[in-house]
């Protein structure tokens, strides 16, 4: 199993390039670098990470084509790859909706969106290979539609935590092709002794995942009505803040998160394995907590000498 974990939350770039060096060399598969949008933008933070690492694997995204266009996209890959070699793999959906709506881009709900991303999301990876590139383009995906349009691409990162989601988001895919990457990318808190209800920024990172849950999921897993609850308290107030994750409530948040101590993420990795999952990117805010990054680096310590 392949584990990544996600960067460029809050942090500077010199702290990020110090992480990034600290985890390739605990034996970390992969570093990926977000932008939902984020503090900066992935693609020139994925150069100085490829600059303070070795050979460990650079995934740049989500980056969001309806922010980018799909021929910058392409350029921003091509010259990764021309400056530090075949490292990257590319993370592509549609973005944070409120997060893009901060900096002028707004997306209307509905079904237009899935169509749109999945089909600039072929056209990148198309282009892309065309020039040579042998990295992974992967979509992210909640909703059936982005699931179903993921088996076009090299693979999926999907948004989910609890495991009874990820086997219904499993249950959607059809015809997958050999190759093909199954990942997950949970917001991920790591701590000695977790709490989830007394962490504030795994339960924001919660929230931000479930507001963005699609109808048919929503029902599907019995959370419409918190969600609802959470999507109304957001639109209020105009932000994802404390009214939004207590509308939600505590109970159907940590649904959305991984929250966790060593004994528990090393029971959740298996039980990922048994479900075939090969990727597994631990995502923010799990980059911001120095506890929770020194007890990822142990425990990857401890699964290399077994």
């Amino acid at each position: 199993m392949e584990l990544g974990v996600a960067l460029n939350v809050s942090e500077t770039v010199g702290v990020t390039t110090e992480i990034s060096r600290r985890l390739e060399e605990a034996g970390l598969n992969s570093l990926w670098i977000t932008d939902f949008p984020a503090a900066r933008a992935a693609a020139p933070l994925a150069g100085a990470v490829a600059e303070s690492t070795k050979e460990c694997r650079i995934g740049v995204g989500l980056l969001s084509p309806d922010l980018y266009g799909a021929d910058q996209i392409v350029r921003q890959i091509q010259t990764l790859e021309q400056n530090f070699g075949k490292r990257f793999d590319v993370l592509l959906g549609p973005g944070d909706r409120l997060a893009l709506m901060r900096i002028g881009i707004a997306l209307e709900a509905g079904t237009g969106i899935a169509g749109r991303t999945a089909e600039a999301a072929i056209k990148i990876r198309q282009e892309l290979q065309e020039s040579g590139f042998t990295g992974r383009v992967l979509l992210g995906a909640q909703g059936h539609r982005m699931i179903a349009a993921s088996t076009k691409l090299d693979g999926v990162l999907l948004n989910y935590s609890d495991l009874s989601m990820i086997r219904w988001a499993l249950d959607q895919m059809k015809d997958v092709p050999n190759q093909f990457t199954l990942g997950v990318f949970p917001p991920t808190w790591l701590s000695h002794n977790p709490n989830f209800e007394a962490t504030e920024p795994i339960r924001r990172a919660a929230a931000m995942v479930a507001v963005g849950l699609a109808k048919k999921p929503r029902e599907e897993f019995q959370v419409a009505e918190h969600v609802d609850a959470g999507l109304r308290a957001r639109l209020a107030t105009g932000k994802l803040g404390e009214d939004t994750m207590n509308a939600i409530g505590d109970g159907t948040l940590c649904r959305f998160a991984l929250c966790a101590n060593e004994d528990d993420l090393n029971s959740y990795l298996r039980q990922l394995d048994g479900l075939g999952i090969g990727l597994v990117v631990f995502g923010p805010p799990l980059c911001t907590s120095s506890e929770g990054l020194e007890m990822l680096i142990g425990a990857l310590g401890r699964r290399g000498s077994e």
